[in-house]
């Protein structure tokens, strides 16, 4: 499995409205550009935006995501862990950070959850990132290179047409984004290859229950603080990055998309399905895989940023949260279950008892 979609399953701020973030990246770029500066790019820039979208379907077919998917009621994976102690309990939830026509409603053992609890635990409420434009500046300042550098001194100058003639087919390129730096590129490129998806909304499960909260006037809890998923998002090497983009250029742009559907299909099915031990294993890297041997460390650092080091974190939060009897419902990307070191594996070592309810 990809890096840049393994996002849809762990990382909640690559999973923002992208057509939001687009818009509102103008104004958090002028935290490396002068206002005049800022002023002149989009002002250069909008005919060049304009035009991309203008062709961008004779450039890109679109793909309807519900040809891939098999799974049209879902049963996600849910745990109750229970301090034998205190008797407290915790249900904690697999999410993935994209839904379809057919996701919603939930199922009971699901919702009875939800009904019962007097907050939810997310990995971080992107609504509320989205709606603070201070706190969405501080997010996109994380990834503005400062020493005087754009995107184009760190990837080759193949990479870089490739990168941006795919962002422009899309109508996402912006000038600005050039002082940006590559893994926020990737993560450019990964929505561009998710909204040339019909029927695909990034408002996935945890979006949904965070609505669902606001609506039901229930607490929304952080596990992760902002830094966690800009430390994720930001760890993508130059190299990785380069080696992703080149791939891209290797295909048309529908062959991207129609392989972006399959490979995201085959996540949610999967989540759908409750069956994170074949998460674990998509995420694995083997020894067919194509990634350059020099390559396979800086894919491990990567994968240990967004994943490991995270799972250990949500399981001390978790963990605060049974001991304090916090009525949440603990909800992450399904990724973070999968394999022996997911967080309910974490939680059992730990002493509780963690058992599958669905």
């Amino acid at each position: 499995m990809s890096l840049i979609l393994i996002s849809a399953l762990c990382l909640s701020c690559t999973a923002c409205n992208k057509n939001s973030d687009t818009k509102k990246a103008d104004k958090s770029s002028s935290v490396s550009e002068s206002s005049e500066e800022s002023k002149d790019d989009s002002s250069d820039n909008s005919s060049e935006n304009n035009d991309s979208s203008s062709d961008k379907k004779d450039k890109i077919e679109k793909v309807d995501i519900n040809d891939y998917f098999n799974n049209t009621s879902p049963n996600p994976a849910l745990w109750k862990v229970t301090d034998n102690d205190s008797d407290n309990v915790l249900y904690m939830m697999g999410t993935i950070h994209v839904a379809g026509d057919n996701t919603f409603p939930l199922p009971d053992y699901v919702m009875d959850v939800y009904n019962g609890c007097d907050g939810i635990a997310v990995e971080y409420n992107i609504k509320a990132l989205q709606s603070d434009l201070k706190e969405l500046m501080a997010f996109q300042s994380a990834f503005v290179y400062t020493d005087g550098t754009d995107i184009t001194n760190h990837i080759s100058a193949e990479a870089y047409e490739i990168a941006k003639n795919y962002l422009k087919d899309a109508g996402l390129y912006n000038k600005l984004f050039n002082s940006y730096n590559a893994a926020y590129w990737m993560s450019l490129i990964t929505n561009a290859q998710i909204m040339n998806i019909d029927n695909l909304s990034t408002d996935g499960v945890d979006m949904h229950f965070i609505n669902l909260a606001d609506k039901d006037k229930k607490q929304i809890v952080n596990i992760e603080k902002l830094d966690a998923q800009i430390k994720a998002l930001g760890s993508y090497s130059d190299e990785l990055v380069e080696y992703m983009i080149m791939e891209l250029g290797e295909e048309d742009s529908t062959t991207i998309t129609k392989d972006s559907a399959e490979e995201l299909a085959t996540l949610y099915n999967y989540w759908a399905d409750g069956d994170v031990d074949k998460l674990a294993e998509e995420s694995d890297i083997d020894e067919d895989s194509s990634i350059p041997q020099e390559l396979i460390d800086d894919y491990n650092k990567s994968e240990e940023l967004i994943l490991t080091s995270r799972n250990k974190v949500m399981a001390e939060r978790a963990s605060q949260f049974i001991e304090n009897g916090d009525n949440l419902f603990f909800m992450v990307g399904a990724l973070h279950f999968a394999g022996d070191e997911g967080v309910d594996d974490l939680l059992e070592d730990m002493g509780y008892t963690v058992e599958r309810i669905d």
